[in-house]
């Protein structure tokens, strides 16, 4: 394919929509070359008539070539800026041809052309390019930097300017070229402002763009001298000249780009080139203003005065930049002078922070440790004197692990090997550290792989003693899950015990016993609480004495134990049940006395329930079982044990308000001398009507008044009943009848008792002899000497 052989204005294949783009470009500069070739071969046949009118109508033809490539080029443009950038050079195409249009419609004409006509276009063009310069530099750079290269191009435009007035305005008189001279000034000034201009922004470059519009107003600026020095009147190629630059110029105008040059080298270059420019043009304008007295002087005075006027611009120009380039050395002096300071202010920062930090690693609780992959050390910080005892220098050199618990070596080895594997990694350990008195210490060590780091090149590891606040947790840990009077565990660690002991049982028993001491609220109300808690304590070392190293036994609080065995058959569990309740059979010594106290026992095997918290309910079933049968004794947990202790606690609770509620009754019962048959007393027996149950038999409910400590003011419900009974039959007439009741061990353990029944008789008026108090077997076994 022919598009596939075209080359790239880059040098290498150009896609075909991409050529195209460039033939509509092109297309109308090469018609404009030859139709200016053209005009001027006819200008030569006919040198005198109609030459300036060849000329003029072959450089407007130029001039439309050069304005539709520059739109073309517009719209072709890939940002913003290009596109405003060429349409605005277009502008300049646009004015050099209405200036060639007002020319060539003078000379068919043949009228005076004003002045106004040839002002026009030069100014059009000057103000094309003041705006060209303001799009470009607005984004790009700020605005003093602007200012900045903007006087530097009016610079070289006046100093260009004005060298072309001098060098041609002595030959302006002859030739009468007035107008090509005032072109040749216009264009050798832009040229100027271009260069530095474009050195300054360094656009890409190329065969097309910045490099071609240079290129481009060269041939302009010659050939417009030419025609001021020749004339119009006389034949000479400088159209050709004229055109020709026209052309390359609207092609470097339609291709500009502000995409910057991507050659660092390029960019360095120029901006060297564009700060010698200006100083080159204010050494030139000094030349050119003794060179204007001598070459113009007899001469058009216009000229001179225009060229003075250029020369005095530039002089301006230089003491505003001077003024300029003042502030900114001010500026620049300022601000190295406030980097100084900010730098002297940093290195004293640095200095207090060094210190800052020295002070802190001197005084600070932690240790820092520098070590390598090894677990070599290289640095230890003071603090290490503190924790370990170590002077800073005294383990340089040597292994971390010399010191290091030997339970804990193999896990310090492993973690520093994690470490060491991984730049940047970081971890934290626990181990135990030897301190120089012998004892061993706990450290929380922090460990950072920092062996990238060229100030380390090691692993860097923190750490700090921790040994007194382990201690403390070991202590609340303890003090969590064990009871603080007797040192068992608590209700928490036994529920914790059974529940690992349920899930890794297997084929192994596990059995729970629950044990509650009988009439134990009795030591607390008679001896108090300080007795009690001695009771509880020697019931706990009696306990442990009778159990396995593997068993568990706890105190769930109160006066309630529970103990888990693993692995004991059903009759090796009777064995230490038989044993545990032996144990408690000798008396305890508290508060001076020696104290007899029993406990009622439930067991609960496994293989009752899954679970835990199941299988501590129910031993607790057991051993309430135990208590409404008598107390003092073991029961093995039945299905069947439910309901009784759910009847039990409903009895139980009902019995707490079975006095208020004025349920109890008293029955009399005869008793007769059996050697003479006569009625000697009546005995009170109390019975309690239930509002639902009805009748409950003594059996049931007494037990239940004496744990709960009601058999006390029941008691005494009894007694003043009893003795008001007995009153009342001696009032009607029988005053030898006498009245019995019987008195609890409970209520005789109460140190008030013998006031109670002293009130009781005065408060009825009823003679003592005629008051029988009943004591049972058991309560006088019971009974200490005091009671007595």
């Amino acid at each position: 394919m022919a598009a596939a052989s075209t080359l790239s204005l880059a040098g290498g294949l150009a896609p075909p929509r991409v050529w195209r783009r460039w033939q509509l470009l092109l297309a109308p500069l090469f018609a404009g070359a030859a139709l200016v070739a053209a005009f001027a071969m006819l200008g030569r046949a006919d040198q005198v008539a109609h030459l300036a009118g060849w000329n003029a109508a072959a450089l407007l033809i130029t001039g439309m070539a050069a304005l539709a490539a520059t739109v073309r080029g517009a719209r072709e443009a890939t940002t913003e800026v290009d596109r405003q950038v060429r349409l605005t050079l277009g502008g300049a195409a646009f004015f050099y041809a209405f200036g060639q249009m007002a020319h060539l419609v003078a000379r068919v004409s043949g009228l005076r052309l004003s002045p106004v006509f040839d002002a026009i276009p030069i100014i059009g063009i000057m103000t094309i390019v003041g705006a060209c310069c303001w799009i470009v530099l607005r984004k790009r750079y700020p605005h003093a930097e602007q200012l900045a290269i903007t006087l530097d191009s009016a610079l070289v435009f006046c100093t260009a300017g004005a060298a072309s007035l001098v060098l041609l305005g002595s030959q302006i008189d002859r030739s009468g070229g007035a107008i090509a001279l005032a072109y040749t000034v216009m264009f050798s000034s832009t040229l100027g402002a271009t260069v530095v201009l474009n050195l300054a922004i360094t656009p890409r470059r190329g065969t097309s763009g910045w490099i071609a519009i240079v290129l481009g107003v060269i041939p302009i600026v010659l050939g417009s001298a030419w025609e001021a020095l020749a004339g119009s009147t006389t034949w000479a190629p400088y159209t050709i000249v004229q055109g020709s630059g026209i052309l390359i110029a609207g092609f470097g105008w339609a291709t500009w780009t502000a995409e910057l040059d991507p050659s660092l080298r390029f960019r360095q270059m120029a901006a060297r080139l564009r700060g010698w420019l200006p100083l080159a043009a204010v050494a030139v304008s000094s030349t050119l203003i003794v060179a204007n007295e001598l070459l113009t002087k007899g001469h058009d005075e216009g000229i001179g005065l225009a060229a003075d006027g250029l020369l005095a611009v530039v002089l301006l120009l230089c003491v505003v930049r001077q003024t300029m380039l003042l502030r900114e050395r001010g500026r620049i002096t300022s601000v190295a002078r406030e980097a100084s300071d900010r730098e002297l202010a940093l290195l004293e920062d640095l200095r207090v922070s060094e210190q800052r930090f020295r002070s802190l690693v001197t005084n600070s609780s932690d240790v820092f440790l520098i070590i390598s992959t090894d677990g070599t050390v290289s640095y230890q910080s003071p603090a290490v004197e503190r924790v370990l005892g170590y002077g800073p220098d005294d383990r340089l050199g040597r292994q971390i692990f010399e010191l290091t618990h030997p339970d804990d070596v193999s896990f310090v080895q492993a973690a520093l090997g994690d470490i060491a594997a991984h730049p940047g990694a970081q971890r934290s350990l626990e181990l135990r550290s030897k301190h120089a008195d012998g004892s061993w210490r706990v450290l929380e060590a922090t460990g950072r792989n920092m062996t990238n780091d060229p100030a380390i090149r090691g692993i860097v590891v923190n750490y700090r003693d921790v040994t007194e606040r382990k201690t403390l947790e070991e202590q609340l840990t303890h003090q969590a899950f064990h009871d603080s009077l007797t040192g068992l565990a608590n209700r928490a660690l036994f529920s914790d015990r059974v529940n690992h002991a349920m899930r890794r049982r297997g084929d192994r028993t596990v059995s729970v016993l629950f044990m509650d001491l009988d009439d134990f609220k009795t030591i607390n109300d008679s001896l108090g609480h300080i007795a009690g808690d001695v009771v509880l304590t020697q019931v706990s070392q009696r306990l442990r004495a009778c159990l396995r190293p593997e068993d568990t036994v706890a105190r769930l609080g109160g006066d309630e134990f529970a103990i888990l065995l693993e692995e004991a058959s059903f009759t090796e569990v009777g064995v230490i049940a038989d044993r545990l309740l032996a144990s408690l059979q000798q008396p305890f010594e508290a508060a001076s006395k020696q104290v007899h106290i029993g406990a009622s026992m439930g067991v609960c095997f496994a293989s009752d329930t899954s679970d835990a918290d199941e299988l501590l309910r129910n031993a607790d079933v057991a051993m309430y079982t135990a208590k409404g049968r008598g107390k003092g004794r073991i029961e093995i947990f039945e299905a069947s044990m439910h309901a009784a202790v759910v009847t039990r606690l409903e009895l139980r609770a009902d019995v707490e308000h079975a006095l208020e509620r004025g349920e109890f009754r008293l029955r009399y019962q005869p008793v007769y001398e059996l050697a003479t048959g006569e009625l000697h007393s009546f005995e009170a027996l109390l019975r309690w009507r239930h509002p639902v149950r009805g009748e409950v038999g003594p059996g049931e409910f007494i037990p239940l008044a004496e744990e709960t400590g009601l058999i006390v003011p029941i008691g005494r419900w009894i007694l003043e009943q009893t003795c008001r009974q007995a009153q009342a039959w001696r009032e009607s007439g029988r005053p030898d009848l006498k009245a019995s009741f019987n008195l609890s061990a409970r209520q005789l353990r109460e140190s008030k008792i013998v006031d109670w029944v002293a009130d009781a008789l005065a408060a009825t008026g009823l003679p003592a002899a005629n008051l029988i108090v009943e004591l049972t077997e058991s309560g006088i076994m019971q009974d200490d000497e005091g009671r007595l």
